[in-house]
C-alpha cells in the first residue's frame, strides 16, 4: 500500500475473496446478457462489448484465483538454488 497502513480488521484473504466474487459476478452477468441477445431479446449493449467484458472478467478471475492459490493455499516459496550470502569473519 502506498501509505503502508493496513486495517487490522480486514485480512488480505477477505479482500482476495471479494475480488474473486466480483469477477464471478462479472462473468455471469456478461454470459447472461450474451444468452439474452442470442435468444432474440433486445439489449442496450452490443454483443461484441459483452464478449469483450466476459473475456476481461474471466481473465481477471483466473489471475485472482491463481494469486489466491499461490498466496493462501501453497504459501510462500523459497527460491530454489539461490545461494545464501556468507558473512566473512575477517574485519
Amino acid at each position: 500500500m502506498a501509505v503502508k497502513v493496513r486495517p487490522s480488521w480486514l485480512k488480505p484473504i477477505y479482500i482476495t475473496i471479494m475480488q474473486i466474487s466480483q469477477m464471478v459476478v462479472g462473468v455471469a452477468t456478461a454470459t447472461f446478457y450474451i444468452l439474452k441477445i442470442r435468444n432474440g431479446e433486445t439489449c442496450a449493449v452490443d454483443q461484441e462489448l459483452l464478449i469483450a467484458c466476459g473475456v476481461m472478467y474471466s481473465t481477471y478471475l483466473y489471475l485472482f484465483c491463481e494469486f489466491a492459490e499461490r498466496r493462501f493455499v501453497l504459501g510462500p516459496q523459497k527460491a530454489a538454488g539461490a545461494p545464501k550470502a556468507r558473512k566473512s569473519k575477517a574485519q
